[in-house]
């Protein structure tokens, strides 16, 4: 670039790159005083009150909500359904217009991570983030603000999680934070509301599950020893302790203990049905199925849950595309980033693998079909052709001697 002494002219394309850094002043994060979170066994009853104070109409508050939340997300199935939501997503292809060095914006770690607070504002209702800064044209990454703090409702950020005062918080969405800030979501309790009995009480049933495993699992050890001898008493609690991990006691000669369990309940029907029955039911909420998700589901029924779930992931597809192209590039114009084409996953067909097999088996009747394209194309190691099956060719010379001898029966 040249410019003409004495003169604002300048000739010649910028080579500069758009460089910004989030002013310190409008950093959410920084205005938001982190409290210690306290880890307890919660139940339906704490549930129950955690929404009652997030709808409330004067003062909302989902910091108990989104702590319940937190808990039940980490529930190894909820953990699993909401991965593979994610993975799926982000394993799509996607363009900006026909323009390379556009989705190349796009290609960075950034996107990817507000991919994965756009899934997790369905279960918890919303996300907000903030942006870090741009360099080269793009976000240099992204900050999320913690949800404790969020009140959706009044579109608004609390200093404190605790605070109910509406008049005190920052308003996300006015100026000037705004132009540094995407909130994703709406104001519903998200769909971690619907699975929150069905994991706190699976939860506790796992907590009672292995309670149950410790007292009638393992053999309980008792030694009888006379225990106002304090020798006797030390030696025999010694030997009991280097006997195992399970439960032991010590008892006088004359002390007995029993335990009694239940004679009529079945540990497996009692704890581990509910749970699974749990499972069933918060796959349907969050993924409209159950088969991908379970490991004894038919070849027949699982290919019908794979496409419902096909149909399932298309759904968070075209929502994404609004954010982006109604929210996400909107914003990134206005802080200077050169993007003018509209964000588009690219749609790429779906076929299982029984349609996979059918059409290789339709296509060897005319063609010689590669062993290795067979097994790229449907994961079937093939070692060779069958031992008294004829080739393509001759497949082909048997079905038209078939169609003669036809004709000439007909004759």
């Amino acid at each position: 670039m040249f410019k003409i002494p004495y003169t604002n002219i300048q000739l010649g394309k910028a080579t500069a790159e758009v460089t910004k850094k989030q002013p310190m002043s409008l950093k959410l994060i920084e205005k938001i005083i982190q409290i210690q979170k306290i880890r307890t066994r919660r139940d339906v009853e704490d549930w129950k009150s955690a929404i009652n104070t997030a709808q409330s109409v004067l003062s909302p508050n989902r910091r108990y909500l989104i702590d319940i939340y937190e808990d039940i997300s980490r529930d190894g199935h909820i953990t699993g359904i909401v991965r593979a939501i994610k993975n799926k997503i982000k394993a799509k292809n996607f363009k900006v217009g026909d323009d390379d060095k556009q989705t190349e914006i796009f290609q960075q770690k950034w996107f990817f991570d507000i991919i994965d607070l756009f899934v997790e504002s369905y279960f918890y209702g919303y996300s907000l983030l903030q942006f870090k800064g741009i360099s080269d044209n793009t976000f240099t990454g992204i900050e999320e603000v913690p949800r404790q703090n969020v009140v959706p409702e009044f579109e608004m950020v609390n200093k404190y999680a605790t605070q109910t005062d509406k008049k005190s918080g920052i308003h996300y969405n006015l100026p000037p934070y705004n132009k540094w800030t995407l909130f994703i979501g709406s104001k519903k309790l998200g769909l971690f509301d619907v699975a929150a009995p069905h994991a706190l009480g699976k939860k506790n049933l796992l907590i009672s599950c292995w309670q149950n495993a410790e007292l009638f699992g393992m053999p309980f050890r008792k030694g009888h020893t006379d225990v106002n001898d304090e020798t006797r008493r030390a030696n025999m609690e010694k030997m009991l302790e280097n006997l195992g991990t399970a439960g032991w006691g010590l008892f006088d000669t004359d002390d007995t203990l029993d335990y009694i369990e239940a004679t009529k309940t079945d540990a497996f029907k009692v704890y581990i049905e509910p749970m699974k029955f749990s499972n069933q039911e918060i796959s349907k909420a969050f993924a409209g199925q159950v088969g991908v998700f379970e490991e004894n589901a038919y070849v027949g029924t699982s290919e019908v849950h794979e496409r419902l779930f096909e149909e399932f992931i298309k759904a968070f597809l075209r929502d994404s595309e609004f954010l982006v192209n109604n929210e996400l590039i909107p914003k990134m114009q206005r802080l200077g980033i050169a993007i003018k084409d509209a964000f588009k996953w690219i749609d790429e067909e779906h076929t299982t693998r029984t349609e996979k097999v059918n059409q290789v088996a339709n296509l060897s009747k005319t063609f010689e079909i590669d062993p290795e394209f067979v097994k790229t194309y449907t994961g079937i190691d093939v070692i060779g052709q069958k031992a008294g099956m004829p080739t393509a060719h001759e497949s082909i010379i048997n079905e038209i001697q078939d169609l003669y001898k036809g004709f000439e029966n007909n004759k």
